[in-house]
């Protein structure tokens, strides 16, 4: 019986030996064939049956690609040419996806788009800067949140919690109750990740412990960041409206009063267009009321205007090579030039129409500045040879010649080099100079640098024409910030272009530099006669610009140390002063996600309250989601959601995905 017992092991153990290798070997070979797209039978756990399924990697291949931004209708077509482009003897495509199912895996996408961004949001060691705006797209009320947090390593990471959050209407308490409740949906997200985990994965609690729980969405994560916005009044409305129910949230759980501050900031961006805004208005008022006679005299058909923006639209129009308007005639004076004035100093012509900066006008003014009198040619030269009248053509050339509107565009030439590029600079790399000691806060500086500056051009015109004057504004910000001062040097003194006609880089010449003399010292006739038309309207831009910052309607006032400003540098107090140190000074990642979400909008067809689409930002500007839930969701598949998620992952290596991904 023993020997009889003894052979039955040997012969169990051989057989479990052979089952061993032949599993071993099954999966070998498996592991050399390509993976197939096709669908697998899935059991139903705890009742019979099951139902077919697509593959893991084919649903991963199906999420990356529309996360980069490819159409549903054309995945399926995508699938097809890559596998037999990487397997050109080899079937892998057993079966195609509908369009149908690829359309509803933009669900799965949005939940892991919000799911990543809670987890990266939920471990940040704290929350230092909330940046939100809202819009209107075919008549619903949409509110982004994009937050600034401090990673475990002391790095500041930007991501985007939600690129469209609909709310009730535009009112400032029903968009901070939006941005409320989008806190509190990632934080259930961060829940149902960890149960399903937990349920997935019971014996590796690992798992369950690099996951954050709800209460890292809390509200209470906001207090001591600031809440950044534009300038409108919805937006100032939101400043005040959003912390009160903050406040009043953080009550509830018991934190004390003195721990509830919340810091403001605006966008210094939107600040500065505030002030082009009204320069560009006073331009146009003061040229128009001069010239009331002379505009009585020119055909009304030919729509002369005084107007800066509307000067560089025609332009843009009719000689911009690369322009998009039909009558234009941008290769033929591209031609004109290389043909008549090759290696003569010129600067690009600026795009304005078809969507541009409130300030675009004043950059544009520049380049025609220095290039009118070629402009001028070209259009004399065609118009002379047109065999019938070209309205363009004809207004540009009227306008053109013009002593007073050569003098709008030298006034405005002078603001753009003088005002808006430095500020514009301040404002962009604000964030990045906190190892000056510079912070959010001190920018109200440029504030009282640009008001003290203006108040004495109105007192004296002359004053604008003074190179020394008019480019030492900011100045006293050289010493603490010698980056910026860099910055200017090489702008105005160091860039280089290329001359009309010539593209070899020995040969780039200055231009920056020799349009910036030609403005403070003008060696063509006509722009010297413009001297004291420029007076007398630098006077007028200097008493508008000391007006527009002292408006109490908008928030540029209350950055001014002269009105007592709360954010001047007079009024702040050093700590939220320290504490701004690492900030922007911008709306600028709110106002980038809503550009990803027309450009998606305008791809995705039509969408309501109840259906939704999703798309991923790839590169730094890490997630961009455009809320959509798709009719999947009605039909109660939200239970599987996660499961399906959690299906694609390969846990042993996605946390140091996540970690170092650039996506998220």
């Amino acid at each position: 019986m023993e020997y009889e017992a003894h052979i039955l092991d040997m012969t169990l153990d051989n057989d479990n030996t052979i089952l061993a290798l032949k599993a071993a070997h099954e999966n070998r070979i498996e592991g050399m064939i390509p993976r197939q797209i096709r669908k697998h039978w899935v059991k139903n756990i705890g009742k019979k049956g099951g139902t077919s399924q697509w593959l893991p990697h084919v649903d991963k291949c199906i999420i990356e690609m529309l996360s980069n931004r490819t159409s549903p209708s054309c995945v399926q077509a995508n699938i097809l040419v890559l596998a037999r482009v990487i397997h050109p003897t080899f079937d892998v495509v057993k079966e195609l996806p509908s369009r149908r199912y690829i359309q509803a895996s933009r669900t799965v996408l949005v939940s892991v788009t919000k799911t990543l961004a809670a987890f990266r949001i939920g471990s940040a060691t704290a929350w230092k800067q909330d940046h939100t705006d809202a819009t209107s797209r075919r008549g619903k009320e949409l509110v982004n949140l994009v937050q600034t947090v401090v990673q475990v390593d002391g790095k500041l990471k930007t991501i985007c919690l939600s690129c469209a959050i609909i709310a009730e209407n535009a009112t400032a308490p029903e968009q901070a109750r939006a941005i409320i409740g989008q806190l509190r949906e990632s934080g259930r997200l961060l829940d149902q990740w960890r149960e399903i985990t937990e349920d997935m994965f019971p014996e590796r609690p690992e798992l369950l412990a690099q996951i954050p729980t709800s209460k890292s969405m809390c509200v209470s994560r906001m207090l001591r960041s600031q809440i950044a916005t534009d300038t409108c009044n919805t937006a100032q409305a939101v400043q005040a409206e959003l912390p009160n129910q903050v406040f009043a949230l953080c009550r509830e759980l018991g934190i004390a009063e003195d721990e509830l501050v919340i810091f403001s900031g605006y966008c210094f961006q939107h600040m500065r267009n505030i002030v082009a805004n009204g320069v560009e208005i006073v331009l146009c008022t003061s040229l128009t009321g001069l010239m009331t006679d002379e505009l009585e005299l020119i055909p009304r058909h030919l729509r002369v205007q005084c107007g800066l923006w509307n000067l560089a639209s025609m332009i843009d129009k009719e000689i911009n090579p690369r322009g998009q308007y039909a009558k234009g005639h941008g290769s033929d004076f591209w031609h004109f030039m290389t043909t008549y004035h090759e290696g003569v100093t010129w600067l690009p012509v600026v795009r304005v129409n078809g969507g541009a900066r409130q300030d675009g006008s004043f950059e544009a003014a520049l380049p025609l500045y220095l290039g009118r009198k070629f402009i001028v040619q070209f259009l004399h030269k065609t118009l002379c040879s047109n065999k019938k009248e070209n309205i363009l053509q004809t207004a540009l050339f009227i306008v053109l010649e013009c002593v007073e509107m050569i003098a709008q565009v030298r006034v405005a030439s002078i603001f753009f080099i003088s005002v808006i590029v430095p500020w514009r600079w301040l404002a962009g790399k604000c964030h990045e100079l906190g190892h000056n000691d510079w912070g959010e806060k001190d920018m109200s500086i440029i504030c009282d640098l640009v008001f003290d500056a203006f108040a004495l051009i109105e007192e004296d015109g002359e004053k604008l024409l003074d190179e020394d004057f008019m480019m030492n504004i900011f100045a006293p910000l050289y010493d603490q910030l010698p980056e910026f001062k860099e910055y200017l040097t090489w702008y105005f003194e160091e860039k280089a272009s290329y001359p009309v006609g010539i593209t070899n880089d020995e040969e780039r010449i200055l231009a920056m530099d020799e349009a910036r003399a030609e403005l403070f010292y003008p060696t063509q006739a006509c722009n010297r006669q413009s001297n004291d038309a420029c007076h007398r309207l630098a006077e007028q831009v200097g008493n508008r610009v000391c007006l527009e910052m002292e408006d109490p309607r908008k928030s540029l006032h209350l950055h001014l140390s002269k009105c007592d400003g709360k954010f001047s540098k007079k009024m702040t107090p050093e700590e939220v002063r320290v504490a701004s140190i690492g900030m922007r000074a911008n709306n600028d990642p709110s106002e980038q996600m809503f550009g990803c979400f027309s450009e998606a909008n305008e791809r995705g067809g039509v969408w309501d309250s109840m259906k939704v689409q999703v798309w991923v930002c790839p590169g730094t500007m890490e997630i961009t989601s455009v809320a959509q839930v798709t009719s999947l969701l009605a039909r109660g598949a939200r239970l599987k959601l996660m499961e399906r998620i959690l299906s694609l992952m390969n846990w042993d290596c996605f946390m140091s995905y996540l970690v170092s991904s650039q996506i998220v």
